[in-house]
Formats: structure tokens, sequence, C-alpha cells
């Protein structure tokens, strides 16, 4: 009889322990589950510091403790070597031709906004790429204003000169990130003679002034 009690016993124990070991697999399972979130968490975190570098650079030139170098790969900027915000012009009396800190929109259609620093004839256009800060693209002077306008679905930064007498003319330009130039146009108006009729043409092909006038309107809003 003692024996059967001892027996009982011991496989009384060693069900517990099985049940225990049971009960004790279903921790590993939880835990999983309760990590997934943790690496969505880390993800959005780095998707967040990659944006904030952009405007952290940005930051850095406005306060000239950073230079921006010239893209010289694009064809909207003159020159070469770099700039410093504070070697801008400023003229406290003329706001117009005092270079100053703009908006921040996506000029290049990559997703990502660019700084526009706002100055004479349109200032210039900063980009950050693979983690450099570039102007690339900048006025070039009254022969050369630097605008940008929405048209056809995307951005186009344009290059104009409608001040001068005879002559209205813009270059367009389509960018897909700032060292990324994929189309271009041109829409242009010249009449140096009274005596002559104008010449209109749309990427130098002879276009009527009536459609000269209805896609300047269209691409302008004008």
């Amino acid at each position: 009889m003692k024996k059967r009690y001892i027996s009982a016993i011991a496989f009384a124990c060693f069900f517990l322990i099985l049940t225990g070991c049971n009960s004790g697999n279903t921790k590993p399972e939880v835990e999983t589950l309760a990590e997934t979130p943790v690496a969505s968490e880390e993800i959005e975190t780095e998707s967040s510091s990659e944006v904030g570098s952009a405007e952290q650079l940005f930051e850095q030139f406005v306060n000239g403790e950073i230079d921006a170098e010239i893209l010289t790969s694009s064809p909207i900027v003159e020159g070469e070597g770099s700039i410093n915000f504070n070697d801008l012009d400023s003229d406290p009396e003329n706001i117009y031709m005092t270079f100053r800190e703009g908006e921040q929109i996506d000029l290049d259609n990559d997703g990502e906004n660019e700084l526009i620093i706002d100055g004479p004839y349109g200032g210039m256009y900063l980009d950050v790429i693979d983690g450099n800060l570039y102007v690339f693209a900048a006025a070039m002077g009254n022969a050369g204003a630097l605008s940008y306008t929405y048209y056809d679905d995307v951005m186009w930064i344009v290059i104009s000169d409608s001040t001068h007498a005879g002559r209205d003319y813009h270059l367009f330009y389509k960018f897909e990130g700032g060292d990324n130039l994929v189309d271009s146009m041109s829409l242009m108006m010249e009449n140096y003679y009274e005596d002559e009729d104008a010449i209109y043409t749309l990427n130098d092909e002879s276009i009527t002034e009536e459609e000269f006038l209805k896609l300047h309107e269209e691409i302008f809003g004008e």
C-alpha cells in the first residue's frame, strides 16, 4: 500500500511539471507579437530623422554655418565653388535686392522640399543631394529672372526675360531630383522692329500670336 501511495505522489508531481513546462512555452509567442510594433516605430523614427536632416542643413546655411556648393551640372546656375549666406547681398533699404530665407516647397518633383532663397531677380533654389547642400538653380540677372510654375501636373523651374523691349521669352526646366533634368521647353516672342510682325515660337517651332497667348495663360495663369 505504501509503495502505491508513493507512486501516486510521484505521478502527480510529474504531471504538474509537464503542465508548468507547457504553460511556460506560450510566453515567447506573446513577446514576439509585442516586438512587431517596436520595429515599425524604429522605421518611422529613421524616416523622420532623414527628413529632418535636410531641414537642418537649410537652417545651418541660413545661419551662415555651412556653405552650399554650386551644382555645375545644372543648366540654370552659373559659376562654380560655394556660397555662404552671410556673403550674399543685403540692403535694408531695398528688400528686393536683399537675399533672405524663403519658403520650402517641392521644386524638382521628387516628393521632398527644396529651399527658396528669395533675392534679386528671383534669388536661388537649394537642394540636398546625397546628404550635401547644393544651389541647383539661380537667377541670371534681369535677362534671366528665376521663378517656378505648376503646369501639366508637374513643377517647372523658369528662366525668363520679359523686361526688355522686343522680347518675351521663357525657358522651362523639369527636374526629378535637383541633379536630374528630365525635360525642357521654350516659349518666346520676338519683335525688335516696329514695322515687322512679331515672331512667336514654342520649342523653336513657329506658332500664332493666339497660340502664344493661350499657352502663356495656361502656364502662368495670367
